[in-house]
């Protein structure tokens, strides 16, 4: 009689162990579902798993926008330095009768005092720094483009 009644306690044991880890399998793949896992996992230990893979589609996915937005605004600026005028002395990459702005990127790294000075020289005009050739003052460009393109054109490499 009392091994019959350990068998019986054994297999009531084996019951809420089964219960107990068919529960923590569902609780692991309502989380999985609820980030948005196509992989439900098939145990707990997979939640860790499944969990990470999410965490690196999630940083993928910022990154790519990330490099969107950024592509999109070095396409913008120079949009706007073309509608702006500049484009007609400058080119991004070689002299035309003013430098390069790769060329004026180069010179005035480090320079924390550039964006003011170029901003200025900019709305004003300007004269000596490059060559014989003048600048003429931009006034019919509004301050926040001007600024704006400064920003761009020390961010070129």
């Amino acid at each position: 009689m009392s091994a019959a009644i350990i068998i019986v306690n054994a297999n009531i044991h084996k019951t809420v162990d089964n219960v107990a880890a068919t529960s923590r399998i569902a609780a692991a793949r309502e989380t999985a579902y609820s980030a948005g896992c196509r992989h439900i996992p098939l145990d707990p230990s997979q939640k860790i798993h499944t969990l990470e893979i999410f965490m690196k589609r999630i940083r993928l996915a910022v990154l790519a926008a990330l490099t969107l937005a950024f592509t999109g605004a070095l396409q913008a600026n120079e949009e706007l330095a073309t509608k702006s005028g500049c484009m007609a002395c400058h080119k991004v990459d070689a002299k035309v009768l003013g430098p390069g702005l790769k060329e004026v990127a180069a010179k005035y790294k480090g320079d924390k005092k550039a964006e003011a000075m170029l901003i200025e020289k900019v709305k004003k005009g300007g004269m000596g720094t490059w060559g014989p050739i003048p600048m003429p003052p931009n006034g019919h460009i509004k301050d926040e483009d001007i600024k704006m393109l400064v920003k761009w054109v020390l961010a070129l490499k």
